[in-house]
């Protein structure tokens, strides 16, 4: 089963490849998850800065982690949702 989830963050476009299931990759991808837990799930996750967010990745731990890790680095609960550079 999927949702049909329309960002509130998409993008103005007068091209039709833009559709509902849009979503954005770097922070604004990290924020829009914020939202959809809101919307679908009724819980309020809270995001950090995109500043903190930047050097998160820096980090050698979390360049290590592997797509579904879950750790805690600088009192910070990190999901790493993909091995991607995003």
């Amino acid at each position: 089963n999927t949702l049909d989830y329309p960002s509130p963050v998409k993008p103005a476009s007068n091209d039709d490849s833009a559709n509902s299931l849009e979503t954005f990759y770097g922070y604004l991808g990290v924020k829009e998850n914020e939202i959809f837990y809101k919307r679908f799930l009724g819980e309020k996750i809270w995001i950090i800065e995109e500043d903190q967010y930047n050097e998160m990745k820096k980090k050698d731990e979390y360049q290590q982690m592997k797509k579904g890790d879950i750790k805690i680095i600088d009192h910070i609960i990190v999901v790493k949702i993909s091995d991607e550079d995003i």
